[in-house]
Order: structure tokens, then C-alpha cells, then sequence
């Protein structure tokens, strides 16, 4: 569940969250719906053990429940206790280095690249300046 800095809008649950976020969780419920899913995953993790600007408090310890029931639905979080420096790795550890650089986590912009210019097995650039850029070379960096 990776977010742009934005401005919080309060959803139907009364939560204030980024459009993005709500849209994301709308259409995850309307698939889980429409394919009659048992469950939902999702690859949240916990925070570095440093403080990064743009880190998001739901992402510690103990604030997001690893397993609950959404509208009849498993959601799971299986890496919520879980930081990306141990995700990292298990690319490492089983020789999958080549799949850890085709993945992608930047939130920033690039004139000229986006999902209508974008052409399978295109190189995407990286910020290395937004939270999700400094997470990953974190994780790299402690592997």
C-alpha cells in the first residue's frame, strides 16, 4: 500500500486516509466481491529502524492487525511485524537478486514516463529521495 504525500480525506469508515489508499481498498473490495475471494493479502511491512520522512505510523509495531475480517473477507498482512531489510533478503538468500531489480517501490515522477508512454521490460528510474526509495536502499543497505 505505497502513498504520495497527499491530503487525508475521511472515508465511510470515518478514518482519515489518502484518495489513493480509499481507491485502492474500494476496488480490492469490489474484486474480493465479484470473484467471491476467501481472503486478501497485502505486502505491508513495518518501518526501518530509522526514522525516514514520510514513514507512516501504521506501519509499527503493533498498530496494524496482522489478520481481521472485512466485509466477510480474510484480510491478511503477513509481513506487518516484518521490515523490508529482512524482505530483501530473501532475494539474497535464494538467489533471486534479478527479481529484486526488476521491482519497483519510487513514488516519484519522471517527465515524460507514466503507465501511457510505459513499454514492457522498459528500465524505470528511481527518485531515491521518497520514503519508499530510502526503505529499500535501508533494507539493501542492512542485508
Amino acid at each position: 500500500m505505497e502513498e504520495p504525500n497527499t491530503t487525508l480525506i475521511e472515508d465511510e469508515y470515518g478514518k482519515m486516509k489518502p484518495g489513493n489508499r480509499i481507491i485502492l481498498r474500494s476496488h480490492n473490495e469490489f474484486i474480493a466481491n465479484k470473484y467471491k475471494l476467501d481472503a486478501l493479502y497485502a505486502g505491508v511491512n513495518m518501518n526501518p529502524d530509522i526514522s525516514i520522512p514520510g514513514e507512516m505510523e501504521e506501519r509499527n509495531q503493533g498498530v496494524l492487525d496482522p489478520h481481521f475480517v472485512h466485509n466477510g473477507v480474510d484480510i491478511c498482512h503477513p509481513f506487518v511485524y516484518t521490515k523490508k531489510d529482512w524482505i530483501i533478503r530473501q532475494y539474497y538468500e535464494n538467489d533471486i537478486v534479478d527479481l529484486l531489480n526488476l521491482t519497483r517501490s519510487c513514488e516519484g515522477e519522471f517527465e515524460g514516463l507514466d503507465y501511457t508512454t510505459y513499454t514492457p521490460g522498459q528500465h524505470v528510474p528511481e527518485c531515491g529521495e521518497c520514503f519508499w526509495c530510502k526503505e529499500r536502499q535501508w533494507g539493501i543497505d542492512n542485508v
